[in-house]
């Protein structure tokens, strides 16, 4: 039985006054017998973490209620020490949430998936709030996490049950959730939302993105965890200090690290899923390449792509039949700005496909800006009006001459860069510019036993292999047969089969087989002098191999041959000869 026990003292209606009641009980020591004073101190104590000698009291003497708010926000949770009896309970049931905290990033998810949609609603009501989170035993036990509900909201799913050993302690009307939901509404960033006499709330994002504060609740992802070994009201003190706001300091103002790094592989290793991955894992808990973030910009390159679309340009823009031209940031420029705006928070530039672009015209004179400190931070400048005049100066600095203002990277600023290496042929990058980025390999192989992306494919009448054999034995077919580069090799990606209504087989018909045709064995034969040895003897054209895919053996008795030694647990007709002769005459 999950049971969530919550105070009855909890004065949310007038909770600043509560706070500068308990720290000057606390003050100097616990001084007077008042009783009440007693009640609320000691809720206060286990919630926001006032005692004698700490921070936090320290806080509320100096009226600033909205970070020990905020940090109690953050870190309330579940277990926690209310009671012996009550932590052990948590612990069997193996519970780890803390729900004001996602709370918080659930209106933050709403907001960044619904931007410019003003006929959304992206409220959280307080029955979204307790029967999406508290009354769902997966969510309590981390089987979900806030990703997931997120998801379930927006689905409109809900598939849990109250009866599911749920118990949402507190009194009549669900008082927990209700107080939680008020405790929320106390920061400065969240509003209330009022439709039909409902309460809801709602993000204040205008307020939210400059409060490092907010930033800080909305990246963190930690949890107390008991000590067993200490008695419980060790433990109980070990939380209280947990719950006190962290000391600060010059550093903790701006976000050091920045760098630049590319991923390279062969197409379909799932590079920019890396990229996706590595942020959210490091940088941005809350990150979500489908939702996107205000501090993640993305860039795909192309051929015709150019310094003017990275940085910006002037446009026409026409108003009252009269012809302006205004500056329109690039890329660049837009996540250059936003680095400086928000010291406090990395921020991503992510250019995909870099080699299919002039990357050397495309950066231009940002270029001398790739060298960095040991912080992130560029260790050369450059003097460009433009850059300077969109994303350097305030508007304070307006009466300054945006020619003499030095632009450079800040140390928060990310440039991340993928690259196929099947592309690099299509625009070389010269070692100038490769040394200024870290280069990470993204290999295809993986581990089969994990592997999801696997379904069973037909590649004629009489044999069937897995997806996973298919690509592997392609790949050292490609390196150890034909003798080419790894860069014609393919990854586990390069097909996705998971949400697709086609049938396997038909997708690597329509997305494999042009590429082995044209990129691989076109290459193979100009080097071996014409010798095939990728596809059978017979398939004379696209047309042939393209038209015979599925029902005839299509591939080499050689190729055919390592399939089979790598295949011996997918489905093979025994009967058929090993060299795949009569296959090829079916």
């Amino acid at each position: 039985m999950i049971e969530y026990p919550f105070t009855n003292d909890m004065r949310t209606d007038t909770l600043h006054e509560s706070l500068k009641t308990s720290a000057e009980y606390f003050k100097d020591g616990i001084n007077g017998n008042d009783k009440s004073n007693q009640n609320v101190s000691n809720t206060m104590k286990i919630y926001f973490g006032l005692d004698v000698g700490k921070v936090n009291t320290d806080f509320v003497l100096n009226n600033e209620y909205n970070a020990v708010i905020a940090e109690a926000v953050k870190k309330f949770q579940f277990p926690y020490p209310r009671t012996s009896t009550a932590l052990k309970e948590q612990k069997e049931e193996h519970l780890q949430m803390a729900p004001m905290r996602d709370l918080v990033k659930l209106l933050y998810f709403k907001y960044v998936a619904n931007i410019g949609r003003e006929d959304v609603d992206v409220s959280v009501s307080p029955e979204q709030f307790k029967d999406y989170m508290l009354a769902n035993p997966k969510y309590a036990t981390g089987e979900k996490d806030i990703h997931d509900v997120f998801n379930d909201i927006q689905n409109g799913e809900s598939s849990f049950s109250y009866e599911n050993n749920v118990t949402v302690v507190g009194g009549e009307n669900g008082r927990m959730p209700r107080y939680m939901f008020a405790i929320v509404s106390k920061l400065p960033w969240i509003k209330e939302v009022v439709t039909k006499n409902k309460k809801s709330l709602a993000l204040d994002f205008s307020e939210a993105k400059n409060d490092a504060k907010f930033w800080d609740l909305i990246n963190y992802n930690e949890y107390w965890h008991p000590n067993d070994e200490k008695k419980f009201n060790e433990q109980k003190a070990d939380y209280i200090d947990y719950l006190q706001i962290g000391q600060t300091n010059e550093s903790t103002n701006t976000f050091k690290g920045g760098r630049n790094i590319i991923y390279y592989g062969a197409p379909g290793t799932g590079k920019s899923y890396r990229v996706s991955e590595e942020i959210k894992h490091d940088y941005i808990a809350d990150y979500s390449s489908k939702q996107g973030s205000p501090d993640v910009f993305r860039a795909t390159l192309h051929p015709e792509y150019s310094y003017s679309d990275f940085v910006g340009q002037l446009l026409p823009k026409v108003e009252q039949e009269r012809v302006t031209y205004e500056f329109t940031p690039g890329v660049f420029t837009s996540a250059l700005k936003h680095a400086i705006s928000y010291p406090i928070r990395p921020t991503f530039l992510i250019l995909e496909e870099m080699s299919r672009a002039n990357v050397a015209a495309v950066f231009g004179d940002i270029f001398q800006l790739l060298d960095r400190d040991e912080d992130g931070r560029s260790e050369y400048t450059i003097n460009n009006g433009l850059i300077a005049q969109n994303a350097i100066l305030s508007d304070a600095d307006g009466a300054t001459d945006p020619n003499s203002c030095s632009v450079y990277l800040p140390e928060n600023l990310f440039i991340v860069g993928t690259v196929n290496t099947s592309d690099q042929n299509v625009f070389a990058m010269d070692t100038a510019f490769k040394r200024r980025f870290t280069w990470e390999y993204v290999s295809p192989k993986v581990d089969e036993a994990s592997f999801e992306n696997n379904p069973d494919i037909e590649i004629s009448s009489d044999m069937t292999v897995s997806w996973y054999k298919l690509y592997t034995t392609l790949n050292d077919f490609i390196t150890r047969d034909l003798g080419l580069t790894e860069d014609k090799q393919i990854g586990p990606y390069f097909i996705k089969f998971g949400h697709s209504q086609m049938n396997p087989g038909k997708l690597v018909k329509d997305k494999l087989l042009q590429y082995l045709w044209e990129d691989v064995d076109v290459v193979a034969r100009r080097m071996n002098g014409g010798a095939r040895s990728l596809f059978d003897s017979k398939i004379a054209s696209f047309a042939d191999l393209y038209d015979s895919f599925g029902q005839k053996t299509v591939f080499s008795n050689k190729f055919i041959e390592k399939l089979k030694g790598s295949a011996s647990n997918d489905s093979l007709d025994e009967g058929d000869d090993a060299d795949g002769s009569e296959r090829a005459e079916d």
